[in-house]
């Protein structure tokens, strides 16, 4: 018999399994890494309002700043940003997004370089000599900083097929851009340029990353105000009940009906079942969204329905066999 079992399809065509995060949890865990930037900028800057006397944050690093006598705020501040960045990637996958393996583990990277860097803080200042929990430091840092703009430009070649993330990308790839020029600028200063404003290029690299995670995070919570708590409003059609709506407040907007990108209305069709030659009353496409825009750039010839096939983001409720793939509406 056909397999008539919702599946969840993420942008990119892949299957994707009912255990993974639900979308109601894309805010709830944007709020948690937003909160978290939030507190780790107000931190950052207590940090330098009562400096050890003759530190400079022109020639000191932040580093050098969290194993001073008044340094603690910034140790806490990269602990916490550590632990809730660990909510973006979580976030991500709520909103249907998958951004591909790689980018993935390098914003683990990112998050858990972080932690470990605020457990493991550097050699105190003037340490000639870096100890083995300096240099442990120091390495964790780097592959933190390296791991964020690397792994935003990994996932903007598959957020630019999502018409969700269109407006996001240019300034994701701009900040991802600059982030990768000012740690070329931090390493200059680091080795060739003997240190020299060396806590000034480090500041300028963690603003921009920074604004780059908050770019990241502000469209993730555009996109999940979107998705609500199942209970809450949120349905999905049954598709052995063909009169089950897929959104009541669609019903309720009558200037939704005219709207050729809405795609909260169910597209239906039938066909034979191939083994007891019953018909198939109704196949649904619902909308995780009231508004899914179809994409521009779909094709219209793919052999199945697994693949991107003019709705942007949804569900598939009961595929018909890759045999009738042809008879599909739009085909």
């Amino acid at each position: 018999m056909p397999d008539l079992l919702p599946r969840h399809h993420d942008h990119a065509g892949h299957m994707m399994s009912g255990t993974l995060t639900q979308p109601w949890t894309a805010r709830p865990l944007a709020l948690v890494a937003a909160v978290g930037m939030t507190l780790t900028a107000i931190l950052g800057v207590a940090a330098h309002l009562a400096p050890d006397p003759g530190m400079s944050p022109l020639s000191l690093t932040i580093s050098d700043y969290a194993v001073s006598n008044n340094g603690w705020p910034m140790n806490v501040a990269i602990l916490l940003l550590g632990i809730t960045s660990l909510a973006v990637p979580l976030a991500l996958r709520a909103v249907r997004i998958r951004i591909g393996a790689l980018a993935e583990a390098l914003l683990l990277v990112w998050c858990l370089g972080l932690i470990v860097a605020a457990i493991v803080p550097t050699d105190p200042i003037g340490v000639v000599e870096l100890s083995t929990r300096g240099y442990v430091h120091r390495y964790v840092s780097v592959a933190a900083f390296v791991a964020l703009p690397i792994a935003t430009l990994l996932a903007i070649r598959r957020l630019t097929a999502d018409v969700r993330w269109r407006g996001a990308v240019r300034r994701l790839r701009a900040l991802a851009v600059t982030s990768v020029f000012a740690l070329l600028g931090l390493y200059y200063v680091a080795f060739p340029g003997g240190r020299v404003m060396m806590g000034l290029v480090e500041r300028i690299l963690v603003v921009v990353e920074l604004a780059l995670l908050a770019v990241l995070v502000g469209q993730i919570l555009r996109v999940g105000n979107g998705t609500r708590r199942p209970g809450r409003g949120t349905t999905v059609a049954d598709p052995s009940d063909p009169s089950d709506p897929s959104d009541p407040s669609d019903a309720a907007d009558p200037s939704d009906a005219a709207d050729p990108t809405d795609a909260a209305g169910a597209v239906s069709w039938s066909h034979s079942d191939p083994l007891g030659g019953q018909p198939l009353e109704q196949f649904a496409v619902v909308g995780l969204h009231r508004k899914l825009p179809v994409h521009p750039d779909a094709p219209t010839g793919a052999g199945h329905l697994g693949t991107p096939h003019r709705v942007a983001a949804g569900v598939l409720v009961g595929l018909p066999p890759e045999s009738d793939a042809a008879a599909l509406p739009g085909r």
